[in-house]
């Protein structure tokens, strides 16, 4: 059974992120042009703006005793936006490999240490 399978088949709750680039765009005034957030990714401090953004879900989701899904900064990686971000195919999928490749997500932002 897919992970995805399991997600929509569990009786339990989950608590899932919203509004990254809203939310990063007032709250921290992060540079995403186009709200291209996959952006913050190419820099530390871009990565520690994402990282305390999982945290305070994170945090909600222990205090609530629930798991949590994650949402990825990638929606404007396509070829409908990339291009106007400067990025051509090659680069639109070298975006979505990487950050949907196992534990990339753990790695870059929330610092974990992939074993």
């Amino acid at each position: 059974m897919s992970m995805l399978d399991r997600l929509f088949s569990s009786s339990n709750l989950f608590i899932s992120d919203g509004g990254l680039e809203t939310d990063l765009n007032f709250h921290t005034r992060a540079d995403m042009p186009l709200f291209a957030s996959f952006v913050l990714l190419d820099s530390p401090d871009g990565r520690e703006m994402l990282r305390r953004y999982v945290d305070t879900y994170l945090d909600l989701a222990e205090a609530a005793g629930r798991s949590f899904v994650l949402g990825t900064p990638t929606w404007r990686a396509n070829g409908g936006w990339g291009p106007k971000l400067g990025l051509d195919d090659p680069g639109i999928r070298d975006i979505a490999v990487l950050f949907n490749s196992p534990g990339i997500c753990e790695t870059l932002i929330l610092g974990a240490t992939i074993s």
